[in-house]
């Protein structure tokens, strides 16, 4: 598997599993505290690769089963704001405006397209989380797991979540054996964004999605 395909079927078993409630950090004292997140990721990632086997056993999956997968799934959980911005760097602190909300537009697509890919390489392996205890009064959290699959050795993972000014649990980042998806993609565009700039960056971006 690429190093790139790799990586995004790591985030897909990442934000399969968010779906949380609350309000932030600062509003918890007053509001009812948010539930326990790993629970979520447990369950949502059950249910949703559940779904999948059974297209599997269908046969071939659409893509526009997958697409829909996607929607429903995935990109409601992740905060691709946060997550593009941290990716940005301190280049975004140089980018006019108009320049960062055409960036993320496109970065949102970006990540649909590459969950897609990535949904083909699911093939029944084991997601195991291990218990958070601590979550109270924080506004983000840190979930460690690992990826079982026959034959081949775990992966450890982390999994970055944070509390949202709506007040709900988003994924943001994802670290994988040490490496995090955030500095890796951050490291992918910094020689594209030295070139090209912040529009260089999101064409490029968009070329790829529509490719």
């Amino acid at each position: 598997m690429k190093l790139n395909l790799k990586w995004t079927f790591f985030l897909t078993l990442m934000v399969t599993g968010l779906f949380s409630h609350g309000h932030a950090a600062a509003q918890q004292s007053s509001q009812q505290s948010p539930p326990n997140p790993t629970a979520f990721i447990e369950k949502v990632a059950n249910d949703t690769f559940e779904q999948i086997k059974q297209l599997r056993k269908k046969g071939e999956i659409a893509p526009k089963d997958l697409e829909n997968i996607i929607e429903q799934y995935l990109l409601p959980h992740v905060d691709h704001i946060y997550t593009g911005l941290l990716v940005l760097g301190s280049s975004a602190n140089s980018s006019e405006k108009s320049d960062i909300q055409a960036y993320l537009d496109i970065f949102k697509l970006y990540l649909s397209s590459t969950y897609a890919a990535s949904l083909n390489y699911y093939n029944d392996q084991q997601v195991l989380f291990e218990p958070l205890r601590d979550f109270q009064n924080k506004d983000k959290v840190s979930i460690n797991a690992h990826v079982k699959e026959k034959g081949k050795p775990d992966v450890q993972m982390q999994f970055k979540l944070r509390l949202d000014k709506s007040g709900q649990w988003k994924a943001y980042d994802l670290v994988v054996e040490g490496i995090s998806l955030v500095q890796s993609k951050r490291s992918e565009f910094a020689p594209l964004l030295r070139q090209k700039g912040l529009p260089g960056l999101t064409q490029t971006l968009k070329q790829k999605v529509e490719s």
